[in-house]
């Protein structure tokens, strides 16, 4: 699938006024401006070569949305600092790096993951599910298992992303449920306290499956 074909698919799952950003995490041409190299002055050629995948990516997400082109440094939970009154995501697979940015009036916060479509361990399953998920998991049919697993990892990741930038908590999968719509969405009840989101409150995005690739988005919205 081609890179407009996939925007178009982006675009859908964050709807309009947010910026995205696609790259190869493979391609080794991709440039890193000012902090960005020093963040990855020691890291091993592969690392880097994702960084600098993810960078283009934020940058030509960025372009969308009107800003020029600017470095994108590292925090120092690693995670990446937009330019002020910008909320962003960034994720790669091994084939594929995405990244999304929007103005904070259009949403507080965003993340986006993206995951290939090889199963996850058994022993990988009770780790991401709840007890909840776990016996969801049971009502559909065996063969489509795996799959709605890698789907329930990679919406907790992506709503893991949108909510760090505004509490700074990490939180294990046990932190949320999710219970996923037959139209493409999905909702992520937070099961623990993480800043000023408490037990109870509803995450709301989308999710989809192409190609290779599980690809979620989570929309925070102003409260």
């Amino acid at each position: 699938m081609d890179d407009d074909k996939i925007r178009l698919m982006i675009q859908g799952v964050f709807g309009p006024n947010v910026g995205v950003g696609i790259t190869d995490p493979r391609d080794d041409h991709h440039v890193l401006l000012g902090p960005e190299q020093d963040a990855m002055s020691r890291a091993i050629p592969n690392r880097r070569r994702e960084f600098a995948a993810g960078r283009a990516a934020g940058r030509k997400a960025l372009a969308e949305v009107g800003f020029p082109a600017v470095a994108i440094p590292a925090a120092a939970d690693r995670s990446p600092t937009w330019p002020a009154g910008i909320a962003g995501s960034i994720s790669h697979c091994e084939s594929l790096c995405v990244a999304v940015t929007c103005h904070v009036q259009t949403w507080r916060s965003i993340g986006i993951d993206i995951e290939g479509k090889t199963p996850l361990e058994k022993e990988a399953w009770p780790i991401v599910m709840t007890p909840q998920e776990q016996t969801a998991l049971q009502t559909i049919p065996r063969w489509r298992r795996a799959k709605q697993l890698k789907t329930l990892f990679s919406i907790k990741e992506s709503v893991y992303k949108a909510q760090f930038p505004l509490t700074g908590q990490m939180c294990d999968f046990q932190a949320l449920d999710v219970t996923l719509c037959d139209d493409g969405r999905f909702q992520a009840r937070f099961t623990q306290t993480l800043g000023s989101f408490q037990p109870g409150y509803v995450a709301h995005g989308r999710y989809l499956q192409f190609d290779n690739w599980v690809l979620s988005g989570c929309m925070l919205p102003d409260r």
